[in-house]
């Protein structure tokens, strides 16, 4: 199953490419601007399940999707899913987890009811900004040392 979840119009493009019009990878990669790796785990999937083109050409968007992601929900809507917040949030405070791959499980949850990326930045950032941001302590001066590092460790040699 490819990780990145493409538009049903990539989708749809990049089997077209190959299986009619019989373009190599790279060749696709450079028409779509969509990543090689991307490119291949669709071609990859789509011959494993045994898909050609005259029958890819009669499936609708809905029908696609599921070939691709039998996971996800397809249906179709004008509203959009808003994720949980505070989930989100507490997700973002592990080691190596970042807004990018957040949205990216988002979109394989909800493919046909999901924000892009900076819409769904952009309602956090409006979450966020309604949580109350107080961290009172009281203490000794001197008495204590704060440090405020937030990132990876650097391994000292």
């Amino acid at each position: 199953m490819p990780t990145k979840r493409l538009s049903m119009r990539q989708l749809r493009e990049i089997l077209r490419l190959r299986l009619q019009a019989n373009l190599s990878v790279r060749q696709i990669h450079r028409s779509l601007r969509v990543s090689v790796g991307a490119v291949s785990k669709v071609l990859t999937q789509a011959q494993a399940l045994s898909l050609h083109w005259p029958a890819i050409e009669q499936m609708d968007d809905v029908q696609l999707a599921c070939q691709f992601y039998p996971n996800a929900d397809t249906r179709q809507s004008t509203q959009f899913e808003m994720p949980d917040w505070r989930e989100v949030h507490q997700e973002l405070a592990r080691k190596g987890m970042t807004k990018h791959l957040l949205w990216e499980e988002y979109t394989q949850q909800y493919p046909n009811r999901s924000y892009i990326y900076p819409q769904y930045c952009h309602h956090y950032q409006r979450w966020q900004q309604t949580q109350r941001r107080s961290m009172r302590q009281r203490h000794k001066a001197g008495e204590k040392l704060f440090v405020d590092y937030a990132g990876q460790t650097v391994p000292i040699v």
